[in-house]
């Protein structure tokens, strides 16, 4: 406790402290020990789900989630247009308006949640899963029942995720990466259950790692609303429909901008897939799965910014804003650097990691450092971006670079023959324009020199 405290003193100083800094450095501090913890959770978790399932089976889930988890960002981006809006209400005070916001995103989303579970029900029976997972239809795999299954939980936790938008948008980030936590140290410990009664069924984990977590955000959500978020529970009454136009004025961007990069990184699994086999799919989430290390080490100093620029922008502290930009970039270098050293100490700790003849290509590893440190690097600024709602240019680069996505990465692993190094090489050309365009961008609407569509 008293490291904790020294700790936010000294970053407080860092930041120039005032009552904002200290709010944000209080939240990335209470959330990153325990995101540290649901990380190596993760990461437990998939030696041991390799332990119960073969290497194809495991790669046929990973594709499976993978795809289910475009389903996410189809809430059309109401939930971060709720995160900004949610924002702003909290820091005028208007808690009413607030309570409204929250009552009105759970009963857009739930419906919109009924309907692609029915979309789904609908456009399944043409659907072929042996074939979009490259299995052979002979396969004794339970693959149909599985995609039903875990989409609909989908739909389930895609209501019930609105309570950590909420409290991240509350700078709560820490009781956010606890309720993640406390899913995930769940999930392990039934699926070391499951492995120690030595059950290997690929239907029986894939329900397990839906239902899980469900059942942890439900009860999360009920206590939560009966303590520290009591005066913003949900209720009936406090739906307000002509509040929709706020949350789908930037929502419909934000969600354009989420499909397009969800497409772009998920998709990576059925190229890889679909060219190499489930098999090389295990190798490649391996890799993207160690990679995760730095992005949440990012991430966790990230993440509380987005409420906090919003905050800072809304009260015209532009000071501020700056200076913590500065002192993110100059955070940027030095954490790069520890990327860089981990590609070459990569191989030792993924033989620690996985007990099994596992080889991930050193190129593989490279690209997947500069694809982190580029991805860093433009989070900097997008979140100011975000968190302000100026997001027309970033839409449309989004749109643009996710129409070019797979036939880059079809180009690099077919035609130059790159293997799945060529999948990663693709995503690292489509996201670089962001690296000039966001700072570039930052720069106009921090000096009040944004016009146009920059503005937008």
């Amino acid at each position: 406790m008293q490291f904790n405290k020294t700790g936010i003193n000294l970053f407080s100083f860092y930041l120039k402290q005032n009552q904002r800094s200290q709010g944000i450095l209080k939240s990335i501090f209470s959330s990153a020990i325990v995101k540290i913890l649901n990380l190596f959770s993760g990461l437990y978790l998939v030696s041991v789900s390799l332990d119960i399932l073969n290497s194809e089976s495991y790669g046929i889930w990973v594709t499976i989630s993978s795809i289910i988890g475009w389903l996410y960002f189809f809430d059309l981006g109401i939930a971060n247009g709720f995160r900004n809006k949610f924002t702003e209400a909290i820091s005028m005070g208007q808690k009413d308006l607030a309570r409204k916001y929250i009552s009105t995103t759970y009963a857009v989303i739930g419906l919109l949640a009924m309907f692609i579970f029915v979309l789904f029900l609908l456009v399944n029976p043409f659907l072929s899963w042996h074939q979009i997972l490259n299995v052979s239809i002979n396969s004794p795999l339970p693959i149909e029942l599985l995609v039903k299954v875990v989409l609909f939980f989908f739909c389930v936790k895609l209501v019930l995720s609105i309570i950590n938008i909420a409290l991240i948008a509350n700078h709560k980030v820490g009781l956010s990466s606890l309720i993640d936590l406390l899913s995930s140290i769940t999930l392990l410990l039934t699926l070391i259950w499951v492995r120690y009664l030595k059950l290997d069924s690929l239907l029986l984990i894939g329900i397990l790692n839906m239902l899980v977590p469900t059942v942890v955000l439900l009860l999360a959500s009920f206590i939560v609303f009966k303590t520290s978020f009591k005066e913003y529970q949900p209720t009936y009454a406090a739906i307000d429909i002509s509040l929709t136009k706020g949350l789908f004025s930037k929502g419909l961007q934000f969600f354009i901008i989420q499909l397009a990069t969800i497409f772009m990184i998920t998709s990576n699994t059925i190229v890889v897939a679909q060219l190499f086999g489930p098999s090389e799919v295990t190798t490649f989430s391996l890799v993207n799965k160690l990679f995760s290390i730095p992005l949440l080490g990012f991430s966790i100093i990230m993440t509380p910014f987005w409420a906090g620029f919003g905050d800072a922008y809304f009260k015209d502290e532009f000071h501020w804003i700056k200076n913590v930009v500065k002192k993110l970039v100059s955070f940027w270098g030095i954490f790069s650097i520890g990327i860089l050293l981990f590609v070459f100490v990569f191989p030792f700790i993924l033989k620690v990691w996985i007990k099994q003849p596992i080889d991930a290509p050193f190129v593989l590893v490279g690209f997947s450092a500069i694809f982190v440190i580029v991805n860093n690097w433009c989070s900097i600024f997008v979140l100011f971006i975000n968190g302000i709602g100026k997001i027309r240019i970033q839409f449309l680069v989004s749109v643009f670079l996710s129409l070019i996505s797979i036939p880059l990465s079809l180009f690099f692993c077919k035609y130059l023959e790159m293997g799945s190094e060529g999948v990663l090489l693709s995503n690292i050309i489509c996201i670089l324009p962001g690296a000039f365009l966001a700072p570039y961008q930052y720069h106009l609407l921090i000096n009040k020199k944004a016009t146009k569509i920059w503005n937008k």
